[in-house]
């Protein structure tokens, strides 16, 4: 049953009865632009310029530190130009994504941003260091979309995603074992679930269902899957620089990706070093967002 301030009880998602949101039509119409049979960077770009909150959001995703552009792009006609139909397109589902089901808490909407940017700039470094081949644009959707079933949960379910970031914090657990131990969807599936519905890249269903450390063990060897691959250890390689996880969790996660990447003690640390200092960056894209960068360290 849908309560009165929009969001729903945790029992209608255990019945598999949860509605997602809808695609916003102002995608939907960009969409059907660029998919038609002669789009043109104009015609898309005159579809983008019909919504001003998602021309404001793409150029701050275009002017990241992601794409390093030699200098600003002001104008999203330029953007189209430059970027092409095909990244504008994921460009657009992102923003979209994130704007639609941003939640009331800023806080932790700000921390979603954080932590899907700063696994966006890690997974980047991994295609170009030490994971090959990976098409990066895919890689760096996938990997800002892959957390997106937490922003279902706080939109949707407020309350429920509170007592587990309570669990997180309480037990320094990641949001997965938390889920294990309450019960109930786990974000993975609802981020999912909402990409099969608007129809997203399959890359980005995928780094939705799979980017914890079950499914990195899983996986099996790199050259399989090398984009999965990726994804799981930039998810991971982000939890621990920004999670206060426990040391066996630490632990754990670390001798996993390790042995993944055929990595000694130096190599690894190496690895987690390049992740850690890629918080500067984070810091002043989330800042450019409009919300303040500060974060707490917090299990999820």
């Amino acid at each position: 049953m849908r309560k009165c301030d929009g969001s729903v009880d945790a029992g209608v998602v255990l019945e598999g009865n949860l509605v997602l949101p809808s695609m916003p039509a102002a995608v939907q119409r960009l969409l059907q632009t660029i998919d038609g049979p002669r789009p043109t960077a104009t015609a898309v770009a005159q579809v983008l310029a019909a919504d001003a909150g998602l021309v404001a959001q793409a150029l701050k995703i275009v002017n990241s530190a992601y794409y390093g552009l030699p200098q600003p792009i002001r104008e999203i006609g330029h953007a189209v130009a430059y970027l092409g139909m095909a990244e504008i397109k994921r460009l657009a589902l992102t923003v979209a994504v994130m704007d639609h089901l941003a939640p009331e808490n800023a806080q932790e909407f700000q921390r979603f941003w954080y932590h899907a940017f700063h696994t966006a700039l890690v997974s980047r470094q991994l295609a170009r260091r030490h994971i090959r081949p990976v098409d990066t644009e895919e890689l760096y959707v996938a990997a800002l979309l892959h957390d997106v079933g937490k922003l279902v949960y706080m939109k949707l379910l407020p309350d429920r995603y509170g007592e587990l970031l309570a669990l997180c914090r309480a037990s320094s657990v990641t949001l997965l074992e938390a889920e294990r131990q309450l019960g109930g969807p786990s974000h993975q599936e609802l981020g999912a679930r909402l990409a099969r519905q608007w129809g997203l890249p399959d890359s980005v269903a995928r780094a939705c269902s799979c980017h914890e450390l079950p499914d990195l063990v899983a996986l099996g060897e790199v050259a399989d899957h090398p984009q999965d691959f990726a994804i799981c250890v930039s998810n991971l390689l982000s939890q621990l620089t920004l999670d206060a996880l426990d040391d066996e969790q630490q632990d754990e996660i670390a001798g996993q990706i390790r042995s993944d990447l055929g990595y000694d003690e130096e190599q690894f640390l190496a690895l987690a070093c390049e992740a850690y200092q890629l918080e500067i960056e984070v810091e002043q894209f989330v800042r450019s967002l409009g919300v303040p960068a500060r974060r707490d360290r917090r299990g999820g």
